[in-house]
């Protein structure tokens, strides 16, 4: 049973914590073949951006005192949901970036924070994870006081 503490022991334990050290190390050799392809990785960095602030959301989680008593925070799927969402609507953006749609441009030219290569990057990057974490909240709220 997968998820049966009694039946969960110390090896599976350290089964598990090496089969995500081996994914970890095998999933990140294709980079030493072809250098270009972290750009790549650029991009799916910015679309899962919005798994941050549920997680950080955690830190702060008020658990209930005993099984049962009511007195923590209720689960809150939607501050999840709409994290997520929100950061995947900013990698999609992102990857459009510099195509132009109807004769503009793209609209992240306006977001740049500096000068360098990586300017519209961060700007973009920078706005998209303070909505995110709005998001999460917005989501948090509802969750906890309106469904």
């Amino acid at each position: 049973k997968l998820n049966d503490i009694a039946n969960i022991g110390s090896a599976h334990i350290l089964v598990a914590r090496g089969t995500i050290v081996f994914l970890a190390v095998v999933g990140t050799l294709y980079l030493y073949v072809d250098q270009s392809s972290i750009s790549g990785t650029t991009v799916s960095g910015t679309m899962v951006m919005g798994l941050g602030p549920p997680v950080w959301l955690l830190i702060f989680w008020k658990y209930n005192s005993t099984p049962g008593a009511g007195d923590g925070w209720r689960q809150a799927p939607l501050a999840f949901i709409f994290s997520w969402t929100t950061g995947a609507i900013f990698g999609i953006m992102y990857t459009l970036n510099g195509r132009k749609v109807g004769g503009v441009p793209a609209i992240m030219q306006n977001y740049a924070v500096g000068d360098g290569s990586g300017a519209i990057f961060l700007g973009w990057n920078i706005m998209g994870h303070c909505l995110c974490f709005a998001a999460c909240l917005v989501g948090f709220l509802i969750n906890q006081y309106v469904w």
